[in-house]
């Protein structure tokens, strides 16, 4: 086990982790993941790694989380990415989470595969706070491999999160072009299809204001700073599978944490086309996630207008006639046979709630215990 964190967290006791983490398969198949990298294809992590090279702020770790799709695509994982960063050892304090070193930490405090994995968004968001917590890190900030960050970043990112007050801060996505928003269609009055409306209305409303550093309802997953008060405090819900980003938001603000937004705080996003999902399957998650989150601020009374306009018009009465209306439109049927009718994926979303939120209980409880148990090993990364 030592020698195992040893490998992990050599070189350097720095408090400023970058965690990242990748999504990979062995084929076609995209698990629930929106674009994951084919192993034997072109990665999108050199790219990102590239331009954490050329930051200005050098106090800071690298750790990979090397996902999958599935169980069999974990040890190519580890290999893709372990030829991946050797060629970046001196030049960032860089290492590989992979599926052995989970495992053991796992098995050592008895962790729950359910809470931590490398095979769902969630699972692999918790090991982006849990391997950090391990060294006593005191920022984590969570990038994507599909993005590209400018010089100052690193140190934008570490100055925003020492604000006083702040324990969670996010920034936007700009595209190559340097713009803000989401590519927007003709407006249908369906929430689904215009989501990125509804997005980008929220986000206007954040970047237009003269005031940089607001409160916001917005977070994205692949430009978010925590500070230790919070991330060791608040988990990824294991029962969202997509969207963690806002349901992190959410979880936050039933503990008593405020996300923040910096709209200087810009990363580039990339995404890889290629390797994309089918729209039917994007949209089949996205339908789940505002399911049970609905069910989650009915549970604990919050009113979904707090986060309005994203992600709150998500979570209305009325969101059972649009996911309908949507899954509809996208239905062919090969997409039935191969994900199931639109009126059986709403039959099953409504079954899922019930079973999965109750869960969230024990989990919000756990997760301070099991930061606690797992925090200043330090022998284990010296």
């Amino acid at each position: 086990m030592l020698a195992m964190m040893e490998s992990i967290t050599r070189k350097s006791n720095s408090k400023n982790w970058i965690v990242i983490p990748t999504y990979w398969t062995s084929g076609t198949k995209t698990g629930g993941f929106d674009h994951p990298t084919p192993v034997d294809g072109r990665s999108t992590l050199p790219r990102l790694l590239d331009s954490m090279v050329n930051q200005k702020e050098k106090d800071f770790r690298v750790l990979i989380l090397a996902g999958g799709v599935d169980e069999s695509v974990l040890p190519l994982a580890s290999e893709t990415v372990d030829q991946i960063i050797q060629e970046y050892q001196d030049q960032l304090q860089i290492n590989n989470c992979d599926y052995a070193i989970l495992n053991k930490v796992r098995e050592q405090y008895h962790l729950p595969e359910r809470a931590f994995n490398l095979l769902t968004y969630a699972g692999i968001r918790n090991l982006q706070l849990l391997i950090p917590n391990m060294a006593n890190a005191k920022i984590v900030i969570a990038l994507d491999d599909d993005e590209v960050i400018a010089p100052n970043y690193v140190h934008q990112a570490l100055k925003a999160i020492k604000t006083e007050r702040i324990f969670g801060i996010a920034g936007p996505y700009e595209n190559k072009n340097g713009e803000l928003d989401l590519v927007e269609g003709e407006e249908t009055g369906n929430i689904f299809l215009d989501k990125s409306r509804i997005m980008n209305a929220g986000l206007r409303q954040l970047i237009e204001n003269p005031v940089k550093i607001l409160p916001s309802p917005q977070v994205f997953g692949g430009n978010m700073i925590f500070h230790r008060d919070l991330f060791t405090q608040v988990g990824f819900d294991p029962g969202i599978t997509r969207g963690e980003d806002m349901d992190y938001m959410l979880n936050s603000y039933l503990a008593g944490f405020t996300w923040y937004m910096d709209s200087d705080l810009r990363i580039t996003h990339l995404p890889p086309k290629q390797h994309d999902a089918p729209q039917y399957a994007k949209l089949i998650q996205d339908v789940m996630r505002f399911f049970y989150e609905r069910a989650k601020v009915q549970k604990y009374q919050v009113d979904p207008r707090l986060f309005d306009p994203y992600p709150g018009r998500f979570l209305y009465p009325d969101l059972d006639k649009h996911a309908l209306q949507a899954l509809q439109k996208y239905s062919t049927s090969e997409m039935i046979s191969e994900y199931d009718s639109p009126e059986d994926i709403v039959a099953h979303d409504y079954s899922r709630v019930e079973q999965e939120l109750p869960s969230y209980d024990e989990f919000r409880i756990q997760w301070p215990k099991w930061m606690e148990d797992t925090r200043e090993n330090i022998s284990l990364f010296t």
